[in-house]
């Protein structure tokens, strides 16, 4: 990945909402805390697969390629009915769906 990784020295901040009023925009350096970058950033097409090559992988991830339709919470677990028909439970669940999931 090393190839592809671009260092991230400065951060900005924008409010992109259309309000009357807005947050100043705010940048902030890696070199304000005595770092030389904050991270790196990867392209999508390059970390996407190295991801899902490591999870497929994992002996202790399942990985289900499914949209989940509902949730049902209890206090100590979640089940998930799935698109596919499947259906799972877990203590922890994670949707890494992006941010129009309906998990969230």
């Amino acid at each position: 990945l090393r190839p592809h990784a671009a260092p991230l020295k400065v951060m900005r901040i924008v409010d992109a909402t259309r309000r009357l009023i807005r947050s100043p925009t705010v940048t902030f350096r890696a070199s304000e805390i005595g770092e030389e970058q904050f991270g790196l950033n990867l392209p999508n097409n390059v970390l996407i697969p190295v991801l899902a090559k490591a999870v497929a992988a994992h002996p202790g991830i399942e990985w289900r390629k499914s949209m989940v339709e509902t949730w049902r919470l209890e206090a100590d677990r979640a089940h998930a009915s799935l698109a596919d028909g499947g259906e799972v439970s877990a203590s922890l669940a994670v949707a890494a769906d992006g941010r129009l999931s309906p998990a969230r």
